[in-house]
């Protein structure tokens, strides 16, 4: 499709805040005159012929109780409003639950009065018919995996495919799910679950779709890094470098491994695999760590240069480690499940299964993102961080967060 057909509005103000998709309903409770519903995003309520969000946890499941209102989250942990508060109430959370109705093609959660919550949103049955009702989502996708930002319009991608625009005013680019987003410059390039790789150039009205087919002997990425003006495309068995030429480099120690995160500087690579532990190339000879020399977990989520201290790795259960030299050492951090990792504004910021924390000198602050699952790091034009995480969008401001020490 052309990009210059889909809308694009004046980008909002992201500076702080969240963007939600509340377009998957778990469970529907009514408490007097009033009607909750439990979304993926939050809490809503029914206010007249609108439905409106209430200020809440995410990622929620089951409305438990009414009196108080008590909420399930994914994670099991519930949560009771409490004088205008949520606190936790130790309570164990519930898993959502099918109902058959006839007419809803959709996978239905819940049925309260006309209303279905479904998978693929909210129903109200009218005159025997079911009608979706529009929720107020800031996001056409209920699971973000990343964001990007081309000037002021913005990429969303998960799930349910890629969009761009702003809020209230999406347009579809493509079905596929998508597993990254990578921006540079004003350029935009998509790796899908698939494997493909697009690249989008909105100010050129410009979409160059599966750019490795027929041209590379693994056309298949599963993470996009950089150095300085060279793309990286980790994939099956190696990565391909697309700089000034293109070139592909399989080495024996990769075969049957998947690269899931790739990073350099000058001529080094440094190359995470999901199961054979971090490598680095064109350094002399070719060096691998491991859970025999260090590297206590072989499954390496995410690198991250950070000067002076050299290169950050994530791991997905042991946690954040430094490599400098050919020494690598654990360090101290508040996940051990890591997920992404970035640098903004000159900090460290973590990414996990469990939340995300920027790094103050020796300490960590936790940001606002309810502790959901990081799924994405995106350092925004504004300066503010995005956090993309398994149930919205959070927007951090440099002003939100203690200046470095």
């Amino acid at each position: 499709m052309l990009i210059a057909a889909l809308i694009l509005s004046q980008a909002p103000n992201v500076a702080s805040g969240a963007w939600r998709s509340y377009e998957e309903v778990f469970d529907l409770a009514r408490a007097g005159d009033t009607v909750y519903a439990a979304t993926n995003g939050g809490l809503l309520r029914r206010e007249g012929e609108q439905w409106k969000p209430v200020e809440s946890p995410s990622a929620l499941r089951a409305i438990t109780s009414t009196s108080p209102l008590t909420v399930a989250l994914a994670d099991t942990r519930s949560f009771a409003l409490v004088n205008g508060c949520w606190k936790p109430d130790g309570a164990t959370g519930l898993s959502p639950k099918s109902v058959e109705l006839a007419g809803l093609s959709t996978h239905v959660y819940c049925y309260l009065d006309a209303f279905a919550g479904t998978s693929d949103g909210l129903y109200e049955k009218v005159e025997g018919s079911w009608s979706r009702v529009s929720l107020p989502s800031d996001l056409p996708v209920q699971r973000p995996n990343g964001l990007a930002q081309i000037g002021k319009r913005f990429l969303v991608g998960g799930l349910g495919g890629l969009y761009m625009g702003t809020p209230g005013h999406w347009d579809q680019v493509s079905k596929e799910p998508v597993r990254q987003l990578f921006s540079v410059g004003q350029e935009a390039w998509v790796v899908y679950g698939s494997g493909a790789v697009d690249k989008l150039a909105p100010d050129e009205d410009k979409l160059f779709p599966d750019v490795w087919y027929g041209s590379a002997q693994r056309p298949w990425s599963a993470c996009i890094g950089s150095v300085d003006d060279t793309l990286l495309f980790g994939g099956n068995g190696g990565w391909i470098e697309r700089g000034k030429e293109v070139s592909e480099v399989y080495p024996p120690e990769l075969d049957s491994d998947v690269v899931v995160a790739i990073a350099g500087r000058g001529s080094t690579r440094w190359v995470a695999t999901q199961a054979s532990g971090l490598f680095r190339y064109g350094a002399g000879k070719v060096r691998r760590w491991n859970p025999g020399n260090g590297l206590t977990d072989p499954w390496v989520t995410a690198l991250c240069l950070d000067p002076p201290r050299g290169l950050m790795v994530g791991t997905a259960t042991e946690g954040l480690f430094a490599l400098n030299g050919d020494e690598v050492r654990s360090l101290d951090c508040p996940t051990k499940r890591i997920t992404r990792l970035c640098l903004w504004s000159g900090r460290l910021v973590v990414g996990a299964m469990d939340g995300a924390w920027v790094r103050h000198g020796s300490d960590w602050e936790k940001l606002p993102t309810d502790g959901e699952e990081t799924t994405a790091l995106t350092a925004l034009e504004d300066g503010s961080l995005a956090v993309s995480t398994a149930s919205g969008i959070h927007f951090v401001s440099k002003a939100s967060v203690p200046s470095t020490r």
